[in-house]
């Protein structure tokens, strides 16, 4: 990513506060409480304020590590997840979605598949006209495995290869002649993803069908 603050690093911020957003609902005070003191949630003051402007991309990876890490607790802690993810995400969605590029716009804005440059979540219509949501890589597993052992600090030296537009990345927007491979992987978070999608997708004329790690948009 640029060594510059800009857009993309505000849409990033966005991303990881929301993902903290779903923490919340997730537990009961007592939980959510206890979390806190263990590893606190990220601050919600504008990036611009809080920011290590000389670490742009150490920064933003230390409190990727802390929503996973505090969201990967919920998971395992938390009481009827799926249905509050559900109601959440219902909760969340605008008053129309029409166009694929429309949807993943809003999409994009609630979940988190670590930095662009990770390229972990291709999103791409296929043969049908459908849009599918393509997890390259599950960023969230090895939080899923560790909760709460993952040190945030330990990712401060983390840099991105190369030069990124710092208004805007190709990540963020729907993808053209993809291949679109299956896979059957399975997991408590993936479901968790599922389930909010579902919701904030009630209202409009589309469907979501998960295939492993992938979902597809109908």
């Amino acid at each position: 990513m640029s060594s510059s603050l800009g857009p993309i690093h505000y849409l990033m911020y966005e991303k990881i506060k929301f993902q903290d957003k779903i923490t919340e609902r997730l537990l009961s005070e007592d939980k959510l409480n206890e979390l806190n003191k263990i590893m606190p949630p990220v601050p919600l003051d504008n990036l611009k304020d809080i920011l290590d402007q000389d670490n742009i991309h150490g920064f933003l990876s230390a409190k990727i590590d802390v929503v996973e890490s505090r969201l990967a607790y919920a998971i395992n802690n938390g009481e009827n997840i799926y249905e509050k993810a559900y109601e959440f995400g219902r909760e969340i969605a605008p008053d129309k979605l029409e166009s694929n590029e429309e949807i993943f716009d809003f999409v994009n804005k609630i979940i988190l598949d670590g930095m662009p440059c990770d390229h972990a979540l291709t999103a791409a219509v296929d043969a049908n006209g459908d849009l599918n949501l393509i997890l390259n890589v599950n960023t969230h597993k090895k939080y899923e495995d560790n909760p709460l052992e993952i040190n945030p600090e330990d990712s401060l030296d983390n840099s991105c290869a190369g030069e990124h537009d710092h208004d805007d990345h190709e990540s963020f927007h729907v993808q053209e002649n993809v291949e679109i491979n299956a896979n059957n992987s399975d997991s408590k978070y993936l479901k968790l993803r599922e389930e909010l999608l579902k919701g904030f997708l009630e209202n409009s004329n589309h469907d979501v069908k998960r295939h492993g790690s992938n979902f597809i948009i109908k």
